[in-house]
């Protein structure tokens, strides 16, 4: 979840620079269609570095809109924990090879190599996607949160501080940190989606790690004018999703016989998105920044914990060869 990955981006016209990151668009294969100007900057490329790259599929569908002329890039190798994906692998390996994307190993609450990666690629926009984010295992091992949530957003906020206070300030920087919804609590059955108007609110150690990493880039904005942004996203899925989140944790289960344990009474609701309508969004904000603002993005997709899994259970029940097994919903562990 430490990790950290850099990639520079740039699109070249006859009369002037411009800086795209949608690999959809038509002028990024030579088209007529509308350019975003990307400010013109002195380096003539803007330079972005994503902070936790490689443990998130977020980062799959992501890279897809920030490397441009339309490269196929996912993430992985191996995580620290030693889990290894072979395709994976294999894709990064590709990945790696393209002269737009540069892989640096390292710890966030490394404050040396933050700075030395700052300066060396030249970093213009710092997208922060690290972080550790799994519920259950914030109750029962804390600490890694907050060292992780906490005290590596410190670092990267510190040591971007000071690189743009090196360069002058430039209105064009970025900092920008991915959140989540989690940190307005948890919707009822009759309450209203979250906004940007909703109260902090969390309610496990996860969620208060990263309420704090919110708390301490807005104070960033305001005590130092560093230009940042957030984005409080709900739940994601898709492909390469991290084994230990709820929607892969539970078809592995299922798939392996073991019992599918369940957080509380299941009764808490969640909204979903697909990683790519969630990269989507990073694109267009990083696009056109709203320098010290919010954003809530999310799926429009409520449904509780227990009828997701169950809904789960049902269609690779329903997918399954074998007309002798249980029904999966009576593998689930409260």
């Amino acid at each position: 979840d430490n990790y950290i990955s850099t990639c520079d981006y740039q699109k070249e016209y006859a009369s002037a620079k411009y800086f795209l990151l949608d690999s959809g668009t038509e002028d990024l294969h030579g088209g007529t269609g509308e350019k975003f100007d990307w400010r013109r900057i002195p380096q003539d490329r803007n330079n972005l570095i994503i902070a936790g790259g490689l443990n998130t599929n977020n980062i799959l569908s992501l890279l897809d809109y920030f490397i441009p002329f339309g490269v196929d890039v996912c993430s992985g190798v191996e995580s620290k924990k030693g889990v290894k994906d072979s395709v994976k692998l294999k894709k990064f390996i590709d990945l790696i090879r393209n002269s737009n994307f540069n892989f640096v190993k390292g710890d966030i609450c490394n404050y040396e190599l933050i700075c030395a990666t700052l300066k060396k690629f030249k970093i213009t926009h710092l997208i922060n996607f690290a972080a550790e984010s799994h519920v259950d295992r914030s109750i029962v091992t804390p600490r890694s949160f907050i060292e992780t949530n906490v005290l590596g957003t410190y670092f990267l906020l510190q040591s971007f501080k000071e690189y743009w206070d090196e360069n002058g300030n430039p209105d064009y920087f970025l900092f920008h940190h991915v959140s989540t919804d989690e940190v307005f609590g948890s919707l009822g059955i009759d309450d209203y989606s979250f906004d940007e108007q909703t109260p902090y609110n969390p309610r496990s150690p996860y969620s208060a790690s990263k309420a704090s990493s919110d708390h301490l880039v807005k104070a960033w904005h305001h005590t130092y004018d560093l230009p940042i942004q957030i984005s409080n996203c709900s739940n994601n899925y898709g492909p390469y999703h991290f084994p230990e989140k709820l929607v892969p944790q539970t078809i592995i289960n299922i798939i392996l016989g073991k019992q599918i344990p369940l957080y509380g009474d299941g009764e808490n609701i969640r909204d979903w998105i697909y990683v790519e309508d969630h990269c989507k969004a990073l694109s267009l904000m990083i696009k056109t920044p709203k320098i010290g603002q919010t954003f809530c993005v999310g799926g429009s997709s409520e449904i509780s914990n227990k009828e997701l899994i169950n809904i789960i259970c049902d269609l690779t029940d329903e997918l399954s060869s074998s007309q002798y097994k249980r029904p999966s919903r009576q593998s689930v562990s409260y």
